[in-house]
C-alpha cells in the first residue's frame, strides 16, 4: 500500500510540475505567438492527461475510470491544440476554453466518486473549480488577444500547479504515517 501510494503522489507531481511550468513559461513570453501558446498548450495538455491516466491505472486495485477519461480527453485536446495553433487565437481560445470546463467537470466527478480521493477531495474540487473558472473566462472573451490568452492560463498553471502539489504532498504523508 506504501508504494502505491508513492507511486500515485508521484504522478500528481508531474502533474503539479507542468501546471507550475506552464504558468511560469505563460509569463515569462511577453508577446507570445499563437503558434508558440498552442504548443504550450498542448504540451501542457499532453503532459496533464498522460500523468492523470498514470494515476488512474494503480498495480493494483481497480482504476479510476473518471480521472482515465480526463486524461484521454487532455490527450486528446492536446492534438487539437496542436492544429489550433496554426489558425488564430480564436481557434485556440475555443479549445482552451471547452478543455477547461470539460476537464473541471471531469475533475469534480472524479472527487465525487473515486476512493483514491478521499483524503484529497476538497482539493481535488478546488482544482476542477480552478479549470472550469479558466473556461468560463476564457469562452466569456471570444476576442481575447494571445498575450491575454497566456496570462490567464499562466494564472491557472500556477494555481492549479499549487493545488496538486498540496495533493501530493497529503498523499505522501498520509503513506509515511501508515507505513510507521
Amino acid at each position: 500500500m506504501h508504494s502505491i501510494r508513492l507511486q500515485t503522489s508521484r504522478a500528481i507531481v508531474v502533474r503539479a510540475a507542468s501546471a507550475v511550468l506552464l504558468g511560469m513559461l505563460a509569463f515569462a513570453w511577453p508577446w507570445p505567438t499563437v503558434r508558440a501558446a498552442g504548443l504550450l498548450f498542448a504540451l501542457y495538455t499532453l503532459i496533464d492527461g498522460s500523468a492523470a491516466i498514470a494515476f488512474a491505472t494503480p498495480r493494483r486495485g481497480s482504476p479510476s475510470w473518471e480521472l482515465i477519461v480526463e486524461g484521454t480527453t487532455g490527450i486528446a485536446f492536446a492534438l487539437l491544440a496542436l492544429v489550433a495553433a496554426f489558425t488564430d487565437v480564436t481557434v485556440l481560445a475555443f479549445v482552451v476554453g471547452l478543455w477547461a470546463v470539460m476537464a473541471g467537470a471531469f475533475r469534480f466527478s472524479a472527487a465525487a466518486v473515486s476512493r483514491r480521493l478521499t483524503l484529497v477531495r476538497p482539493l481535488v474540487l478546488g482544482g476542477g473549480l480552478a479549470t472550469v473558472a479558466l473556461g468560463a473566462i476564457v469562452l466569456s472573451t471570444p476576442a481575447i488577444a494571445t498575450a491575454s490568452l497566456m496570462r490567464v492560463v499562466g494564472i491557472y498553471g500556477l494555481l492549479f500547479g499549487a493545488i496538486h502539489a498540496m495533493v501530493a504532498l497529503r498523499i505522501r504523508r498520509y503513506a509515511f504515517n501508515v507505513a510507521t
